[in-house]
């Protein structure tokens, strides 16, 4: 789970007893970017993506976001995915959208509706059910994450 630069966004799942990682808190390493995040993901319990109208920075054509989702369904790690509602996306602040990488992000949102996903409408719709989500994770609800 990657957090705004403010914290805002961590401080559901400090609540609820987890620690989120983000690239903010990255340490200096001789490692690849990609390599520390990899190494982040197998540490990891389950991913959490949060999905609105920015496809991300690119490595070789594609993004860390997609990167790190691809890597994670690989190994295994259990992940939920939250996508901007349809109707949110036609409001969303245009200074929040990359119009020059809308087809990739469509591409990518495409890839993560092969799975079970939850859709959000703004901030409050979105913190709710991410902790919806991690309390039912923390329960073992259906026998695993319950995303």
């Amino acid at each position: 789970m990657w957090w705004t630069k403010d914290g805002r966004s961590s401080r559901p799942f400090l609540t609820l007893g987890h620690i989120p990682v983000g690239m903010e808190a990255f340490q200096a390493s001789d490692d690849t970017q990609w390599d520390y995040i990899k190494r982040r993901i197998d540490d990891s319990d389950y991913y959490v993506l949060i999905v609105a109208e920015r496809y991300g920075s690119e490595l070789k054509g594609k993004s860390y976001t997609q990167m790190e989702y691809e890597y994670t369904v690989a190994q295994g790690v259990p992940t939920v995915a939250f996508l901007l509602e349809g109707g949110a996306r036609k409001t969303w602040a245009a200074e929040k959208v990359e119009f020059e990488k809308k087809a990739k992000l469509e591409r990518f949102r495409k890839l993560y509706e092969k799975k079970l996903v939850k859709y959000w409408r703004n901030k409050d719709d979105l913190a709710g059910k991410v902790a919806m989500a991690i309390r039912r994770y923390d329960r073992g609800l259906s026998g695993g994450p319950p995303f």
